[in-house]
């Protein structure tokens, strides 16, 4: 039995199915939504000199926020946590500190700082995962 499911977040429709599909197919367990931001991918944007405003921070508790949100909406209280580091270690190690049975992550078609959930890296991430990852397009 699957008892908390981990659901790294983006602002991206693919990241808000990959909750509803956690939502649904696991209602009994916690969930977590995790954002995972990489300060290199941050460095390589065009936003450098805005990276370290606090915009940026309220931005990023709105998405949250949105996705706790769509969980609540389907009767589901969802936690949220976010990190900064290497994306895929940091999912990984967050699964491995918080007793994660499952991972649930939605393949994204964006670029630049969101490159993250790219068809690439969930498939890196399921190969590198001790714990079962259903990706969701």
């Amino acid at each position: 039995m699957v008892r908390h499911v981990l659901v790294p977040v983006e602002d991206s429709e693919s990241s808000y199915n990959a909750l509803e599909y956690a939502v649904s197919e696991y209602p009994d367990a916690q969930i977590t939504a995790l954002e995972v931001s990489d300060p290199i991918d941050l460095l390589k944007s065009d936003q450098v000199d805005n990276i370290f405003e606090s915009s940026d921070q309220h931005e990023k508790d709105l998405r949250l926020q949105r996705v706790r949100n769509r969980a609540i909406e389907q009767g589901t209280h969802l936690s949220g946590d976010r990190t900064t580091g290497e994306v895929i270690g940091e999912i990984l190690n967050y699964a491995a500190e918080h007793d994660v049975d499952h991972i649930v992550v939605g393949v994204s078609e964006r670029s630049g700082t969101r490159w993250f959930f790219s068809e690439n890296m969930t498939d890196k991430l399921s190969r590198k995962a001790s714990i079962p990852v259903t990706i969701i397009q």
